[in-house]
């Protein structure tokens, strides 16, 4: 059973909402005792986007929709002891929304990084491969991280790959690249923006590469990968520190059997355009 919080600053009553959402996260599965719903489960708060494109938006008929939110929709379906209620932010307010114990789970391609993990806790299975490159126009001369010296990077806060580009300018000053902190931004805008070279390089994967070739390129490749993977993972689900261990491990199970039944390979076929569903751990 599911249901969707959205537009909260909106409604009439919006802070005593708010205010309510976080009280009974507060309560549930990080803590001592449970939110009940009204059908007598445990109630889930997740955390997850609302305007990533194949990921989790809201689609034609105002209906939330994506390959992360359909994964969510099909753990619950296997999860009788529970129910998942959906509360759209962006990547950044997730994050804070961990923090404050304001949700249950966080969905958003969480990449793994040391530093996330001292703060959250991750699930163990993995529901879609992450491995990040360099990303450049194919016209570009760039073949390697080295050759950006001085260039300009568009990367993120808080993410897993521009960690790995922060700890080379640390170790590499005379070849630092100099980052740019994009915020959330349309495909359209995105690969208008670094085709007129706002960036001369991002990262991404095969799959975002394949997607914008596909979709903007008018039968040419206007994207090329270069140089050695960045960031070799996969994307997991994430929970606040404290979390229960044994509502992890059930999470997780459910992944195994969407995995194992071809339910995620189906929907990543759907939703992305291709199979990037990890192996069975």
């Amino acid at each position: 059973m599911r249901k969707i919080l959205t537009k909260l600053s909106k409604r009439v009553g919006a802070l005593a909402v708010i205010s309510a959402l976080v009280a009974s996260s507060l309560n549930f599965v990080g803590c001592d005792s449970a939110s009940a719903s009204e059908n007598g489960t445990k109630k889930i708060v997740v955390g997850i986007a609302s305007a990533t494109e194949d990921m989790a938006y809201y689609n034609e008929a105002g209906e939330l929709d994506g390959f992360e939110y359909q994964l969510l929709v099909a753990i619950d379906d296997l999860l009788d002891d529970y129910t998942f209620e959906y509360n759209t932010s962006d990547f950044s307010n997730i994050l804070i929304q961990l923090d404050t114990n304001a949700i249950d789970i966080g969905v958003h391609q969480f990449e793994y990084s040391d530093a996330r993990a001292a703060k959250y806790v991750y699930g163990t299975e993995g529901y879609l491969e992450y491995n990040t490159y360099l990303i450049v126009p194919t016209d570009s001369e760039y073949t390697s991280i080295e050759d950006l010296a001085g260039k300009v990077y568009g990367g993120y806060q808080n993410d897993a790959t521009t960690a790995v580009i922060e700890k080379y300018n640390e170790e590499n000053p005379d070849k630092a690249l100099v980052i740019d902190y994009a915020g959330s931004l349309s495909s359209e805008i995105l690969v208008e923006s670094f085709l007129q070279g706002v960036w001369d390089v991002r990262h991404g994967t095969q799959r975002t590469v394949d997607k914008y070739n596909a979709e903007y390129g008018n039968g040419e490749e206007i994207f090329k990968i270069i140089g050695d993977v960045l960031n070799s993972t996969e994307a997991y689900l994430l929970y606040p520190s404290g979390t229960d261990e044994e509502f992890v491990a059930e999470v997780d199970e459910a992944i195994r059997t969407l995995k194992s039944n071809g339910t995620l390979k189906k929907l990543s076929e759907e939703y992305l355009g291709g199979d990037y569903i990890p192996d069975l751990d």
